[in-house]
C-alpha cells in the first residue's frame, strides 16, 4: 500500500518548522548548568524538544497522508436450493440424506476460490444454508426478482439452482433467465416419470351464501396412471356424508368435474371436507382430501338497478350480480320505479340523473344513506350531476363525446384486486362520455384514472367517495365493450366481473358500530401468519389505543390462544399471532371504550393447502432451457462434483481488484500523539526531578 505524504503549505514554510524548533529549546534550554543534570541528559532534553516542536509546527501547517489500497473481490456464486414439498414428495430420506452430503462437498470446492452464499426459496426466498422441504409453493420469478435487487453491481458470476422445475406461483420464469447477467446452473431433482395418484386437483364454490339457498360448487377430479381403478368420491360437515358420488377411473390421464348441490344447515363458517378414496400404490394420500369453508349468512342482499334508458351495460353488470346467488337483483327503468328505496341495500344509477325527477330520487337515496353506484353516460346532465354532491364534479363541459380508457391506480388499498388485471385492463376499449374536465371535490379514492388518447391523466374514470355515505362514480359508459373485448380474447369475462364484484362488495360493506372493530381476513392458508388488526373508538368517535385490547381465538378442539395486541403510531392496533394448524376458529376480543366493557366476537377458518402436490412429475426442460439461455448448464444429483469442476475452470469468472485512494490528515494518527505526549511527559519528569520548574 504506498504511502505518500503531502503538504498545503508551500515547500518554503515548511523550513521553519525546524527552526521553530530549534529556537524554542535554544530558548528553554539557554541556562542548561539550572539543570542538576549531566550534558547527555540535557543534550537529550534539547533534542525531544527540537523534535516535538518541529513535529507540532508540521502538523499545524496542514500535513496529509495520500495512500492507494488495493482489495481483491472473489466472484460471488449464488446457490439457491428448492425448498418445497414437490422435492420431498419425489425423494425418499435416505436420497435427501446423501444428496445433501454431496452438494455440501462441492460447495466446499468451490469455496475455496469463490464466495459462496447459500439460498433456499419457496413462497419467499431465504438466506440460509439448511433445507425441511415444507414449503407450499414455489415462485421462480419472485426468486429471481429478489436476486437482481440483493446482487446488483456485484462481482456475481454465476447462479445454481436446485429444483424440480414446478412452480405454482408468478409467472415464467425463462424470460427472466435469459435477461441474467450471470450465467445459470441447474440441479435437476424430481422424477420426469409420471407416477400414480388420484387427486381433488381444484374446487370452483361461492365462500359465502345466503341461508336457505343451495351451495353449488365444482369438484375437478384427475388420477394419472391409474386406469382401472374404483373409489368414491364424498362430501361431509359434521353430521356426516352429506354428498356421495362413485369414480371410475377409465383411462391412464383421467379427468372429470363433478357439480355437487346441497342446502346448507345452520349459520355461520362451515366446514365441509371433499373426499376421494385412496387407490392401490398411490405416490401420495396427501391430495386426495381438502378442506373448504363456506360463510351461511342470514338474508340476500338487495340491489337495485335503475336506468335512464336500455343499454347494453344493463346485461353485463347484470349477469354479473346475478351469478352471485347471495345477490336479489331489481331491475327497473327509473321513470317506472314506484317502490320505496329503504328496503334496498344498494341502488346504481345508470346514465342518471337525465332531468330533475331522477335527480330528486338519487337524492332521496343518498339522503337515507343508501350506498350508490352512479355509471354516468351521454345521456347523463353534467348540471344535474354536479348538484348530487358525489366527489366528482364535470367541468368545462361541451356537447362532445370523450373517449376515456382505464390505467389502473397501483396506489389503491380500499380493496385488493388481482396483480394479473392490468394486462387485461390495458387491452379494453374506450369508455365514452360527456366531454368534459372530471374533477375531484372531495376525498376520493380511485381505482381507475383516465387515459385520453395516449396521455395518462389523474381525472377519475372509477372512484369512491365515503365521508357520509358510500358513493362510486363510472364517468364513462359502454362496459358491454369490455365484455366483449375480455371474452373474444379469453373466452371469460373474469377481469370484468372481478371490478364490478368488488366495487359493489365495497359498497355493500357496513361499517361496524361497535366501538372496538378487529380486521381480518375469514379465510386463511394453511402456514399463513394470522395478522390482525383493531381499532377502538371513544364516545365522539375518535380513534383511541390508550387501553390494552386482548384478543382469545378458540380451536375446534376448544382449545384456547391468548393474545394482547400491539399498539401503532396511528392509534390503532396490530397483532400477528403467528401460525395455527387448519380448521375453524372464534376469536373474541376485549377492550374498555372509557369505562364500558366491549367486545368484538367473530370467526375464520385456515384452509390446508396441499399445492404441490397437484403436479408430482419434474420440469426438467423448464431447468434446461433456463441453463442454455443463460450461458449455463443442466446437472443431475449424481454430478455435482462434475458441476463444480466446470464452475472453477470457467476463465470468465474472475476476481475484480479494486484501488482506492484515501487522503487523511496526519494529526489524526493517534500513535504520533500518543509519541508527542510520552515525550513532553517523559521530558516534565526530568526537569522536575532535576528542580527546575
Amino acid at each position: 500500500m504506498p504511502i505518500e505524504l503531502i503538504t498545503s503549505a508551500p515547500l518554503w514554510v515548511l523550513l521553519f518548522c525546524p527552526l521553530v524548533g530549534w529556537l524554542y529549546a535554544f530558548l528553554l534550554y539557554r541556562k542548561e548548568h539550572s539543570l542538576a543534570l549531566s550534558r547527555v541528559r540535557v543534550f537529550a532534553l534539547v533534542f525531544f524538544r527540537f523534535l516535538t516542536v518541529t513535529i507540532l509546527s508540521f502538523l499545524l501547517s496542514g500535513a496529509y497522508i495520500k495512500s492507494l489500497s488495493r482489495s481483491v473481490e472473489k466472484p460471488i456464486i449464488v446457490f439457491v436450493q428448492d425448498n418445497s414439498a414437490s422435492i420431498r414428495l419425489a425423494h425418499d430420506s435416505l436420497f435427501l440424506n446423501e444428496y445433501t452430503k454431496n452438494l455440501k462437498q462441492a460447495l466446499n470446492t468451490l469455496s475455496e476460490k469463490f464466495e459462496v452464499k447459500n439460498f433456499t426459496f419457496g413462497k419467499n426466498v431465504s438466506e440460509q444454508n439448511t433445507f425441511d422441504f415444507t414449503e407450499q409453493e414455489t415462485d421462480f420469478s419472485g426468486l429471481f426478482e429478489e436476486l437482481n435487487v440483493r446482487f446488483s453491481n456485484t462481482n456475481t458470476g454465476a447462479l445454481i439452482v436446485s429444483s424440480d422445475g414446478l412452480y405454482n406461483r408468478g409467472n415464467n420464469p425463462l424470460y427472466q433467465s435469459k435477461q441474467s447477467s450471470y450465467p445459470i446452473y441447474t440441479i435437476a431433482l424430481g422424477d420426469t416419470v409420471q407416477k400414480k395418484d388420484l387427486l381433488i386437483s381444484a374446487v370452483t364454490y361461492n365462500r359465502q351464501v345466503s341461508a336457505g339457498n343451495r351451495i353449488l360448487m365444482e369438484v375437478h377430479i384427475e388420477g394419472r396412471d391409474a386406469a382401472g381403478a374404483q373409489t368414491e368420491f364424498k362430501v361431509e360437515d359434521e353430521t356426516g356424508v352429506i354428498f356421495s358420488r362413485p369414480l371410475q377411473i377409465n383411462n391412464k390421464q383421467f379427468s372429470t368435474k363433478i357439480p355437487v348441490s346441497f342446502i346448507p344447515t345452520g349459520k355461520g363458517i362451515k366446514k365441509y371436507r371433499l373426499t376421494t378414496g385412496a387407490v392401490d400404490g398411490e405416490l401420495t394420500n396427501g391430495n386426495n382430501s381438502r378442506d373448504i369453508y363456506i360463510e351461511v349468512t342470514d338474508r340476500k342482499t338487495k340491489i337495485l338497478l335503475l336506468a335512464t334508458a336500455p343499454h347494453p351495460d344493463i346485461t353485463a353488470i347484470r349477469q354479473c350480480l346475478e351469478s352471485n346467488p347471495d345477490y336479489e337483483l331489481t331491475y327497473s327503468p327509473i321513470r317506472d320505479f314506484n317502490q320505496s328505496l329503504r328496503i334496498f341495500n344498494l341502488i346504481i344509477f345508470h346514465q342518471s340523473p337525465a332531468n330533475q325527477q331522477e335527480l330528486s330520487l338519487a337524492r332521496q337515496a343518498i339522503k337515507e344513506k343508501i350506498p350508490c353506484w352512479f355509471i354516468c353516460g351521454l345521456q347523463t346532465s353534467p348540471i344535474l350531476f354536479n348538484q348530487l354532491e358525489t366527489g366528482i364534479s364535470i367541468q368545462d363541459y361541451r356537447p362532445a363525446i370523450s373517449e376515456m380508457l382505464p390505467v389502473l391506480n397501483t396506489t389503491f388499498s380500499a380493496f385488493i384486486l388481482n396483480p394479473d388485471l392490468t394486462p387485461t385492463l390495458n387491452s379494453y376499449p374506450p369508455l365514452t362520455g360527456n366531454f368534459g374536465s372530471y374533477r375531484a371535490t372531495g376525498p376520493l379514492q380511485t381505482l381507475l384514472f383516465q387515459k385520453i388518447g395516449n396521455v395518462n391523466t389523474q381525472q377519475p374514470l372509477l372512484a369512491f367517495n365515503s365521508v357520509n355515505v358510500k358513493i362510486a362514480v363510472l364517468t364513462g359508459e359502454g362496459i358491454w365493450r369490455w365484455k366483449l373485448d375480455e371474452y373474444r380474447s379469453s373466452e371469460n369475462q373474469k377481469s370484468l366481473h372481478e371490478i364490478i364484484s368488488k366495487t359493489v362488495q365495497y359498497l355493500l360493506y357496513n361499517e361496524d358500530k361497535n366501538p372496538l372493530r378487529v380486521y381480518y381476513k375469514k379465510e386463511y392458508t394453511a402456514g399463513e401468519p394470522l395478522i390482525f388488526e383493531a381499532e377502538l373508538y371513544n364516545a365522539s368517535g375518535e380513534l383511541n389505543n390508550e387501553p390494552d385490547v386482548k384478543i382469545t381465538v378458540t380451536g375446534e378442539d376448544h382449545k384456547q390462544f391468548d393474545f394482547v395486541f400491539s399498539k401503532t403510531r396511528e392509534n390503532s392496533y396490530m397483532l400477528n399471532a403467528g401460525r395455527l394448524d387448519k380448521g375453524k376458529y372464534r376469536l373474541k376480543a376485549f377492550s374498555k371504550s372509557g369505562e364500558t366493557p366491549v367486545t368484538y366476537e367473530g370467526e375464520f377458518s385456515i384452509a390446508q393447502t396441499d399445492i404441490e402436490s397437484l403436479n408430482s412429475m419434474a420440469d426438467h426442460q423448464l431447468l434446461n432451457s433456463m441453463a442454455v439461455l443463460s450461458g449455463g448448464k443442466m446437472y443431475y444429483p449424481d454430478q455435482l462434483s462434475a458441476m463444480a469442476d466446470e464452475l472453477l475452470n470457467r476463465n470468465d469468472i474472475k476476481p475484480v481488484s479494486y484501488s482506492e485512494t484515501k487522503l487523511r490528515d496526519l494529526i489524526d494518527l493517534k500513535w504520533l500523539f500518543a509519541l508527542l505526549v510520552i515525550w513532553l511527559s517523559l521530558e516534565w519528569f526530568v526537569r522536575k526531578q532535576s528542580g527546575s520548574y
